[in-house]
């Protein structure tokens, strides 16, 4: 989001702000993961927790 303000003119760069910003937010979104399913807010799609064994975190 901040790349043009920074003045980046590299066209190739744009691609890995774009990464790089699903990938903050990505991992912004797993921190908050055990706060979030007690409130029952669950953000990742069920069948990948269940393709990934995932098990809740006690």
């Amino acid at each position: 989001m901040t790349i043009e303000i920074f003045g980046c003119e590299n066209k190739e760069a744009f691609e890995y702000a774009i990464d790089l910003g699903i990938g903050m937010q990505l991992t912004n979104i797993l921190q908050d993961e055990k706060e979030d399913s007690e409130k029952y807010r669950i953000y990742i799609p069920q069948k990948d927790l269940k393709n990934f064994n995932y098990q809740k975190m006690t």
